[in-house]
């Protein structure tokens, strides 16, 4: 396999499970760890996206901290009708 085909496959495959978790409503859940070899062949917007999107370990953080600002959030607004 040559590295342009290597290259063709992953992207073909690549779209393809983008496409499904599209298609099934959970693309924000979704993770694709592409090879940066691959630049030159994609666009390096689209790579830059996937090689520097958190991780799923981050993504528990990530749910954490958002749930407590919401919570914090909630509070102050319980105490400001309170008053």
């Amino acid at each position: 396999m040559t590295k342009k085909s290597w290259a063709e496959n992953f992207i073909k495959q690549w779209e393809e499970v983008e496409e499904a978790a599209k298609s099934v409503g959970c693309l924000d859940k979704l993770h694709i760890w592409p090879d940066p070899e691959l630049k030159g062949y994609v666009e390096e917007k689209k790579l830059n996206h996937w090689l520097y999107l958190p991780t799923i370990e981050k993504w528990q953080e990530e749910t954490v901290s958002q749930t407590r600002k919401k919570s914090t959030k909630t509070r102050y607004k319980k105490l400001a009708t309170i008053r």
